[in-house]
């Protein structure tokens, strides 16, 4: 069951990129999560080729995956906003991030860095998603939200954050809980699966034509 759970949430990655091939649009939203998608492939190639062969590298290699996720998260979501200030503030937060994250790499422990990192990037991913529903509330573009393929996608992206925010917290601490990788990895599998069909939504269904005027917002 566990290795069925695992295996499960590595292939769902394939469902929403092959629909991509499908789904003939050039809408930057689609673009970025293709390319989110590809990216993932190869960090699994590679995570496994690493494990196999050179196991004690796999922690820095990982290292880099949580500020290149954040990128994509960000490249999806800022261009569905409408506040010149909601942007600017996800532009701010990503360079606050960058200059805590070199040095923190280089002196910190591996896994007490990847802890860390984690929640903290899943903590900026959470704040993104939340800016654009926030939005929405404020100023609808749409009578029915779920229609729009922005709102599967970031969807997807706010349900795997939250989900993992507190395993990825507490990972520095598996060692003292007995069971904690089992339901680590349950967790993380059901949410990335959930992700993914969730990504796969996003591509395929045929976005509803705004019923309402555009509105332009000021900085907030």
């Amino acid at each position: 069951m566990f290795l069925l759970v695992e295996n499960i949430a590595r292939f769902s990655v394939l469902v929403p990129v092959l629909f991509a091939f499908f789904v003939k649009s050039e809408k930057q939203t689609i673009q970025v999560l293709f390319y989110f998608l590809i990216f993932i492939i190869f960090h699994q190639i590679i995570y496994n080729s690493l494990y196999i062969r050179e196991s004690k590298y796999t922690d820095i290699f990982n290292s880099l995956y949580t500020p290149i996720e954040l990128l994509f998260t960000a490249f999806y979501v800022k261009p569905n906003l409408k506040s010149l200030g909601y942007k600017k503030f996800i532009l701010i937060s990503l360079v606050f991030y960058f200059i805590c994250w070199v040095p923190l790499l280089f002196f910190s422990n591996p896994q007490d860095f990847l802890s860390y990192i984690r929640a903290f990037t899943y903590s900026l991913i959470l704040i993104y998603c939340l800016l654009y529903f926030y939005e929405q509330m404020q100023y609808p573009q749409s009578l029915f939200i779920y229609n729009q393929r922005t709102f599967w996608g970031i969807s997807g992206f706010l349900l795997f954050a939250a989900g993992t925010f507190f395993i990825f917290l507490f990972d520095q601490f598996s060692n003292n809980v007995k069971g904690f990788i089992q339901q680590y990895v349950y967790i993380h599998a059901i949410l990335f699966t959930i992700r993914n069909l969730f990504f796969a939504l996003s591509i395929v269904i045929k976005p509803e034509k705004s019923q309402f005027a555009d509105i332009s917002l000021s900085i907030t």
